[in-house]
């Protein structure tokens, strides 16, 4: 069985007033050298670096995940550790999804998305660029179910 996974993009329009979802088409395979999303509407010229790939996974709410987004997640912790609440960034790395935790803006914490529970999206760091400035890790809040 051959199971294919749809690709999708999101990214701000070029006016970086609203987001925009498609296929992505980078600068460098545009005639124009501008990156556009397209989709059934037709196409859009976006910013280049909001370009966010949907990661397979929704949130609690059934709102897509990707790239750059910021989420509030139920992790299990380490060995008997109890469940604890934490907030990251979401990236792809090599070949899986991850999502990033901080303190004091450096990374702290690596976690598989599929290996947390409970995953809400708060927000993105394009629209929250201060996220990386802050210390999420202050707000642990540990809990036992």
């Amino acid at each position: 069985m051959v199971i294919f996974m749809v690709i999708e993009f999101r990214a701000k329009k070029r006016n970086k007033t609203a987001w925009v979802y498609g296929a992505y088409i980078p600068a460098e395979f545009s005639s124009l050298n501008r990156a556009w999303i397209i989709n059934k509407e037709g196409s859009c010229e976006v910013d280049p670096k909001t370009v966010g790939m949907w990661s397979g996974y929704s949130d609690v709410s059934a709102n897509k995940i990707y790239d750059g987004d910021i989420v509030e997640f139920y992790s299990y912790g380490f060995a008997n550790y109890p469940l604890y609440k934490d907030k990251g960034l979401v990236q792809h790395t090599s070949d899986e999804v991850s999502i990033i935790t901080y303190f004091d803006g450096v990374p702290f914490i690596y976690y598989r998305l599929i290996e947390l529970v409970e995953i809400k999206i708060i927000g993105n760091i394009h629209d929250n660029p201060d996220f990386l400035d802050n210390s999420p890790r202050k707000d642990v809040e540990y809990e036992s179910r």
